[in-house]
C-alpha cells in the first residue's frame, strides 16, 4: 500500500465527483488539493472487523502528524516504512522499496525459476 499514490489519486476522484477544486488540464479533471485522507480510518472501513492476511507491506513518505494508520498498524506488530520526500517535495525511495517487497513475496512464494520462468536462474 502506498498512501501518496491513494492521496494523490483521491485528490483527483474526488475532486471530479464533486466537481470543486482547481481544473487540471493535463489530467482533464478538477483535483481538490484540500482533501484530507484519515489512512487509519479506511484501514478499518476496508477491514471491516476482519484480519489482515499476510503481512502486509505498508510503505509512504511522512504523514501528516494527525494521520492514525500508521500508530494503528505498528499496534498490530506490523513493520511500517516511512521515508522523507527530498528537497523537490518529490519521492525517490516509495515506488522502490514497494517493488523490491512484490519481487520478495513472488520470490518465496513461486521461487525464483517460476519467477522468471528461465533454466538460467538457480
Amino acid at each position: 500500500m502506498d498512501n501518496s499514490n491513494l492521496f494523490i489519486e483521491g485528490t483527483f476522484t474526488v475532486g471530479r465527483l464533486e466537481q470543486a477544486g482547481t481544473f487540471d488540464h493535463t489530467r482533464n479533471s478538477y483535483k481538490l488539493h484540500q482533501l484530507n485522507l484519515d489512512y487509519g480510518r479506511l484501514l478499518s472501513i476496508v477491514l471491516n472487523e476482519r484480519t489482515m492476511g499476510s503481512d502486509p507491506v505498508f510503505v509512504g513518505s511522512r504523514p501528516p502528524s494527525n494521520d492514525t494508520l500508521w500508530d494503528r498498524i505498528q499496534n498490530k506488530g506490523f513493520e511500517v516504512v516511512v521515508y522523507d520526500r527530498n528537497i523537490e517535495n518529490k519521492e525517490k525511495k516509495v515506488d522502490m522499496e514497494l517493488g523490491v517487497s512484490i519481487v520478495d513475496t513472488i520470490h518465496s512464494l513461486v521461487g525464483w525459476k517460476n519467477f522468471f520462468k528461465s533454466d538460467k536462474v538457480k
